[in-house]
């Protein structure tokens, strides 16, 4: 793109002309990005979004669909680890911890046996 060319104080982005890869749902990219790029359609624009490092605008070149076939593994894991994590944080939040023997809370506890 012309305008990245010109205007962008970002080396990186000069030299590929602004173009950035496909980008897909599960990249690590952030929020405010994700949010609206994945909100365009062919040929439209996002409204500057501001970063860190500077102002950025994104044009959808292409909008595409991955085939259920190629991304059932990834939607299978995904909610596996969510659930998982999501189960887990259950557990802790509903866990009681009994102390039965109070030695323990001084640090007074028996020794352990010696093993012969």
């Amino acid at each position: 793109m012309q305008l990245a060319k010109e205007n962008s104080d970002d080396e990186t982005s000069r030299e590929k002309d602004g173009d950035f890869a496909t980008l897909r749902s599960s990249d690590n990219i952030p929020d405010a990005f994700r949010a609206a790029v994945f909100a365009l359609k062919k040929g439209e624009v996002t409204q500057p979004l501001k970063q860190p490092n500077g102002f950025y605008l994104l044009r959808a070149e292409e909008v595409t669909v991955r085939p259920l076939s190629e991304v059932r593994d990834e939607i299978y894991n995904d909610l596996k680890n969510t659930r998982a994590d999501e189960w887990l944080r259950g557990q802790d939040r509903d866990a009681k911890v009994e102390i039965v023997n109070k030695e323990f809370i001084n640090g007074s506890a028996p020794a352990a046996p010696e093993k012969k």
